[in-house]
């Protein structure tokens, strides 16, 4: 629910995009005590998600529900069209949340004109040593670590010890130094906390990589003065010739209008100016902040030129790493290039997969779709070829050209759509940068991944650069709109170039330095002090039992419900029995382990009264952190004598009921990251017996939703654990007198609701072991080509 009082405010900036120049200014400005409202196209999301970037998700929804840009961008490159999901997104954090945390100072001739080194632009409008105190804030900021670079000569950084090279990467930062490099641990954003896993490329469930979200945002939160709007669309800036009235925005179905003093754009280097032309008015004809006609002009990237290289025969590889930059290749023969460093990755079969079709996604022959699938071919010989070599990444400055441009998409005004041509000059120094990397590498081998340029999208800037001159540039040397005096933009669109460096540390430290101008212009004015919107905080398990856990058993007052219940208590788990008749679960507790079995009265076929048991459940005891999903009826009628209420009436308890309770339960693991969720199943659906089509339809659909929660939550979320369980046919009322033993059953239901294994998830057992899915006889080849283990089946084991 919205406090009504974020729309009603005039707050003293909002901020529009989270990404690292949006949660740092935000930060900044509500440290000093500033009214910030951000706003966020994605969602907040949970902390605990751990999902990558992935280009291969195309529903709309689940990728805003990802916090991935949810639409294709409509890219003409060298007069090609295309339309590709690219490495952007649309959550707290931005893209930055899955960013590879390289957070490293550019070089003086980066951003000034140093004799020998001509700049492009003829220097930025704000020097090197004008930043340099704000590098510094930010590698603080972030909790930047690494080693010094030892090309350099300038001041020492602000740097924290980085932890020590692996083995693989020692030796091979040793045999850099050999053949005349000069290696150094790269610069991260990263705490490096004990069990951290380096998510390089993934969103951090920890806070221990430091992104827009937790270096940004989260700070700024925890001050009473900053408020959050996420799933939250500004549609149109509104103003007066000479400033912002007011921005228009949309929020689920609600129209939103919200003002400030100051607006703070940090959308994107292609969202940005994308707004900014969508703002046409009588004020604005050519779009806010547009008199130049620069807007979304000089359009940049970077090339990204991949090279394996192999490690001697003799070093221990621990798999992935991103550790050894260099900045050996970053200018020679009076041209720009850019920085040297290891991807994070290796060339596995999946990696090399994955790379193959992005390219052919982007290529002329992304519409003969029957050939994608054959790219596994390829990418498995690739594979075999490669073996253990590190992937590393060359970084080519790119330059600006007028020609290169964000534009409004003509189809659809809301999509990201921009233009751009490689220039001959760029295709030169590309095939420089190639001889001088092959020539100083030489004795080591290595190869060139990359057959044509490729441009790095997550790279780009420049669409709102800032300067001097208002018919030169969009913005002055303050990043504020030279048409518009109450809006600033500091995102990747102020850079007048794109330097030879990863961007990210540059748009922090001059969102630090537009953000300490900001403040000081507002210091005189009135300070609101409205309470912001809190974050969720997560109830303590003070509650729970002996295990930690807290268990929610459906279909807890007989038969195998009543058996899993009392088998949990008496391995000290904290069990909540939901069932419809008090009798049943007066039975229950006498059973159970004393002081662990909590009765509820709960028909699982009745959502409100599901949602009302959990939060009842979190409000007394504690997250619920295991579910068995296991109530259901069995009518035992023929299918001519239901009735269309009584069929449904079976499946709201055998479905209803599965969707009610995992709904409430995911609602809390969600926040944790972690909770193990098991759905007792049936083959009923695969082979109905007469008199039983409500049941085989109920039990099959939730067989079905468990396989569609795995593919919602198994990628952002893969320590909550759904799996299905069959146990065969019991000695119970539903059953038959001969079946198995409710009690036999129960140790095994119990051994696998306690199993949190990651790889279970979407996993299925059959009583005590596990059915693995068929493989088609390709998937059988390639396994066997690719030397992957057989797979076999797990079993069961109950303690004791």
């Amino acid at each position: 629910m919205m406090n009504p009082d974020v729309v009603e405010k005039l707050w003293d900036v909002i901020v529009i995009g989270t990404g690292i120049g949006g949660g740092t200014i935000a930060r900044c400005l509500a440290e000093k005590g500033l009214s910030v409202l951000m706003v966020e196209k994605g969602p907040f999301g949970p902390r605990a998600e751990q999902q990558s970037l992935r280009s291969d998700v195309d529903d709309e929804h689940a990728r805003h529900v990802r916090g991935y840009w949810p639409k294709p961008l409509h890219a003409v490159i060298d007069g090609r069209a295309s339309l590709f999901y690219g490495p952007l997104g649309a959550g707290v954090g931005g893209s930055s949340a899955f960013y590879a945390a390289t957070l490293e100072r550019p070089e003086r001739h980066d951003i000034d004109h140093v004799e020998g080194r001509s700049h492009p632009s003829g220097g930025w409008p704000e020097s090197y040593d004008a930043f340099l105190p704000y590098f510094e804030r930010t590698e603080r900021m972030y909790q930047v670590c690494g080693s010094a670079d030892p090309l350099s000569g300038e001041p020492g950084s602000s740097l924290l010890p980085a932890p020590a090279l692996p083995h693989a990467d020692s030796a091979m930062r040793d045999t850099f130094e050999k053949i005349g490099l000069h290696p150094y641990h790269i610069h991260l954003g990263v705490r490096f906390v004990p069990g951290c896993t380096m998510c390089f490329g993934y969103k951090c469930p920890r806070s221990c990589k430091m992104d827009g979200r937790s270096a940004g945002v989260e700070p700024a939160l925890r001050q009473a003065n900053a408020a959050l709007l996420d799933d939250c669309e500004i549609k149109v800036i509104h103003g007066e010739k000479d400033s912002v009235s007011h921005l228009v925005a949309q929020r689920g179905g609600e129209v939103l209008t919200l003002r400030a003093r100051r607006y703070v754009l940090a959308a994107g280097a292609l969202g940005s100016p994308r707004l900014l032309l969508a703002s046409k008015s009588e004020a604005w004809p050519q779009g806010c902040a547009n008199s130049s006609g620069l807007v979304g002009r000089n359009l940049m990237f970077h090339l990204s030129e991949m090279v394996a290289i192999w490690p001697k025969r003799d070093a221990l590889s621990e798999g992935p790493t991103r550790s050894i930059a260099m900045r050996d290749f970053y200018y020679a023969g009076n041209r720009r290039f850019g920085s040297f460093q290891a991807m994070g990755v290796d060339a596995s079969y999946g990696e090399i997969t994955h790379y193959l079709k992005n390219i052919f996604d982007r290529s002329a022959l992304r519409r003969l779709k029957a050939i994608r699938p054959f790219l596994r071919i390829p990418a498995f010989l690739a594979a075999r070829f490669f073996g253990r070599a590190k992937v590393f990444v060359g970084i080519i400055e790119d330059f600006p050209y007028e020609h290169n441009r964000v534009m409004l998409d003509a189809e659809d005004p809301g999509r990201l759509h921009f233009e751009y041509r490689i220039s001959s000059e760029l295709t030169e120094r590309r095939r420089a940068y190639r001889k001088m990397v092959k020539r100083k590498l030489r004795g080591q081998r290595s190869m060139f991944l990359s057959f044509q340029p490729e441009l790095n999208f997550a790279h780009c800037c420049g669409t709102l650069r800032f300067g001097n001159d208002p018919r030169t540039s969009v913005l002055d040397r303050d990043c504020r709109a030279h048409d518009v005096r109450n809006l600033y933009v500091v995102d990747a669109s102020f850079m007048p170039t794109s330097m030879g460096i990863n961007p990210s540390l540059t748009i922090a430290a001059n969102a630090l330095r537009v953000g300490d101008k900001l403040a000081a212009e507002l210091a005189d004015e009135k300070l609101s002090s409205d309470p912001s919107m809190e974050c969720p905080m997560l109830l303590s398990n003070s509650n729970a039992g002996a295990s930690g856990d807290v268990a929610v058993v459906t279909g807890a007052g007989a038969g195998l419900g009543q058996a899993l219940a009392v088998e949990l208590t008496r391995r000290g788990v904290r069990v909540v029995g939901f069932a419809r008749r008090k009798a049943g679960l007066d039975d229950t507790a006498g059973r159970a382990a004393e002081g662990l079995f909590v009765p509820r009265l709960v028909d699982v076929g009745d959502g409100a009264a599901v949602q009302r048991a959990f939060t009842d459940i979190q409000r007394t005891i504690g997250n619920v952190t295991i579910l068995v999903n296991n109530a259901a009826v069995y009518p035992h009628r023929d299918f001519m004598e239901e009735t269309p209420e009584s069929f449904m009436e079976t499946v709201a308890v055998n479905l209803g009921g599965v969707v009610a309770c995992t709904r409430a339960a995911l609602a809390t693991m969600t926040r944790s990251g972690a909770g193990r969720i098991v759905n007792v199943g049936s083959f009923a659906d695969l082979a109905p017996q007469p008199a039983s089509s409500a049941y085989s339809v109920s039990k099959g659909a939730a067989r079905i939703l468990t396989k569609a929660l795995v593919a919602d939550f198994s990628d952002r979320f893969p320590d909550i654990v759904i799996t299905t369980w069959m146990p065969g046919i019991m000695a119970t009322d539903m059953g038959r007198p001969d079946g198995l033993d409710p009690g036999v059953a129960a140790r095994w239901g119990a051994e696998l609701a306690l199993w949190r294994d990651r790889s279970l998830n979407g996993a299925i057992f059959e009583r005590d072991r596990e059915i693995l899915e068929p493989h088609s006889l390709k998937r059988r080849v390639r396994d066997r080509l690719l030397l992957r283990p057989r797979a076999v089946p797990r079993q069961l084991v109950p303690a004791g």
